[in-house]
């Protein structure tokens, strides 16, 4: 009788550890099979200008089980086109979105009233917004500076009777706006001369500087950022007997190419790729954590000169490989 007791005993103990087995891996295979959709939405994200940011994306994402989504985009025409961007991909399964927004001014509430009921976060580009969003961004004014003082250490004769025209791109951004204010509070303190200051989006800039260029001619050309510096790269293509050297901002392989002919004397690089690893990080805490903390995280950047452009510490920034 006893024998039959621990028998069963046994039988039972045993059925209970299966059970328990059973459970506990089940509730694992959940927690282990629970994914993200994450859309990226950036201006003309097929550019080569987001790569490294984009390898960043992949790197936070890997391991995470996070479906990565950077959508097909051109030039945003407002942003209301941009919030019916962001409404799609939410509409359509997205958990959370990571936005470069094209302008700062929500005018009519649509990007907010879009994004109110998900996670995302802002890089590149802040929003004038009663609402504050967490992101992950290079500090704008700084970068201004960096550029003032990369001029003035690449002009060896000095900046007297320099003169020196500003491609400022678009003022309808708070980031472009911080960049411009940051240079000229800079090359203040020096001795060179502003000729003029293109402030419009890209499309007028390239009107503009073949007009600026043809009655007041200058010697440096200073642009703050990607797309501004390609265009005084394609001005000073089509006019070689403009003795003029620039100084700017950019990332892309086109950029970096004609840092390196000589054609752009510095290059001030923003490291996308730490943006685009933090912000993913910082969007799966919002996922997983369900937190509405605000963050706001800063990234640094380089300055690079043809002599300084392989080193490597800063080709690892300069040259990413894309999977």
């Amino acid at each position: 009788m006893s024998r039959n007791k621990v028998y069963l005993g046994l039988l039972v103990a045993s059925i209970l550890a299966v059970i328990f087995y059973v459970s506990y891996g089940m509730l694992n295979i959940g927690k282990e099979n629970k994914s993200y959709t994450v859309s990226v939405i950036v201006e003309n994200s097929s550019s080569d200008r987001w790569n490294a940011f984009k390898e960043g994306l992949s790197k936070g994402a890997d391991g995470n089980n996070v479906y990565l989504n950077v959508v097909s985009t051109a030039k945003f025409s407002s942003m209301e086109e941009e919030s019916l961007i962001v409404r799609r991909e939410l509409e359509n399964g997205a958990d959370g979105v990571i936005v470069e927004p094209a302008f700062s001014e929500d005018l009519n509430g649509k990007f907010y009233e879009t994004v109110s009921e998900k996670p995302v976060i802002l890089v590149e580009n802040d929003m004038e917004s009663e609402i504050l969003y967490s992101t992950v961004m290079p500090d704008h004014s700084g970068m201004g500076k960096a550029i003032a003082d990369a001029v003035t250490a690449g002009e060896e004769k000095g900046l007297n009777g320099v003169k020196i025209g500003i491609v400022g791109g678009n003022q309808k951004k708070i980031s472009m706006q911080e960049r411009v204010k940051g240079f000229q509070d800079e090359i203040a303190e020096t001795d060179a001369f502003i000729a003029w200051n293109i402030l419009a989006d890209t499309s007028r800039c390239q009107e503009l500087l073949s007009e600026y260029m043809e009655t007041d001619p200058v010697d440096i050309l200073v642009s703050l950022n990607n797309d501004t510096t390609e265009l005084c790269i394609d001005y000073l293509l089509d006019h070689p007997d403009r003795n003029c050297r620039i100084y700017g901002e950019g990332r892309s392989e086109k950029t970096v190419y004609y840092l390196d002919k000589g054609m752009i004397q510095a290059l001030i690089v923003p490291n996308e790729y730490y943006m685009g690893y933090r912000s993913m990080e910082l969007i799966l805490q919002k996922l997983e954590q369900y937190t509405t903390e605000i963050k706001n995280i800063e990234v640094d950047f380089l300055s690079v000169t043809k002599e300084t452009m392989y080193d490597e510490s800063i080709g690892k920034i300069l040259f990413p490989t894309v999977r």
